[in-house]
């Protein structure tokens, strides 16, 4: 085996992980739009439905307005809350002190980034999990305001 793929494994390894860390900040990014977009929903259709002389909103309407809100909060904590099992592969220092030729240290390098890179896959989905629970509730919420606009007019 030449230096040449395992030094094509190294740079994919790293690219990938880069490509990970990215997709994250993506993602938490994502998650606070979300959180803010549930947010403004809650404020101003509960604000209608309290101001509203003629029609009230029914309480049930403004409870289920203020859970989808704590649903939605809680699925972007879940996404933006540090990673603590994140993992960028072998530091600098590890390469330095590892046993053995360029070669050797290169393999063992790129077979330690595609651990790193399956696990980072295991906590990013987790959060993508959540992120599509929060875009589901996110639905319901707008869903809610719309059935009891039209209701309670």
């Amino acid at each position: 085996m030449s230096e040449g793929k395992y030094g094509l494994a190294y740079d994919a390894g790293v690219l990938a992980l880069t490509q990970q860390d990215g997709t994250l900040g993506g993602l938490r990014n994502r998650a606070t739009g979300l959180f803010t977009v549930s947010t403004l929903i809650a404020s101003f259709s509960s604000t209608i439905g309290l101001v509203q002389n003629n029609h009230p909103w029914p309480s049930g309407v403004l409870w289920g307005l203020l859970a989808a809100l704590i649903v939605v909060g809680w699925c972007a904590m879940k996404i933006v809350y540090p990673e603590s099992s994140w993992d960028w592969g072998p530091g600098p220092a590890e390469l330095l002190m590892a046993s053995g030729d360029d070669l050797t240290v290169r393999h063992a390098a790129a077979k330690a980034m595609i651990g790193a890179i399956e696990r980072n896959d295991r906590a990013l989905n987790k959060r993508f999990f959540w992120y599509e629970v929060g875009v589901v509730v996110l639905l319901f919420e707008t869903m809610l305001v719309v059935a009891a606009g039209i209701a309670y007019r």
